[in-house]
C-alpha cells in the first residue's frame, strides 16, 4: 500500500485526470473518497481512486489522498 500524503488540497488549483478526461479548477470540497472541483462549467466530483491530480505541476495519484483531510495531516504521511 502506498503511503498517504500529508498535503492540504482545499482551495488549491488542480488539474484532475479521470477516465481519460481532464478537468481543471479549484478544490472546494473533499471527503474520504471524493474530491469536488469548481470548474468553468460548474462543480464536478471525482473519486480519488483511479484519478490523477496535478498539484503545483506535480502528478499525485489519487489513491495516495484516500483519507479524510485531517486524518492525513494527523498521520503525518510522507511528501
Amino acid at each position: 500500500m502506498t503511503k498517504p500524503l500529508n498535503i492540504y488540497i482545499l482551495g488549491r488549483r488542480v488539474k484532475v485526470t479521470y477516465n481519460n478526461r481532464t478537468s481543471e479548477g479549484v478544490v472546494v470540497s473533499e471527503t474520504r473518497n471524493m474530491v469536488k472541483v469548481k470548474t468553468m462549467n460548474g462543480e464536478k466530483s471525482f473519486p480519488k481512486i483511479n484519478s490523477v491530480l496535478w498539484i503545483d505541476g506535480k502528478a499525485v495519484e489519487g489513491s495516495r489522498l484516500v483519507a479524510r483531510p485531517y486524518e492525513r495531516l494527523l498521520r503525518g504521511g510522507g511528501k
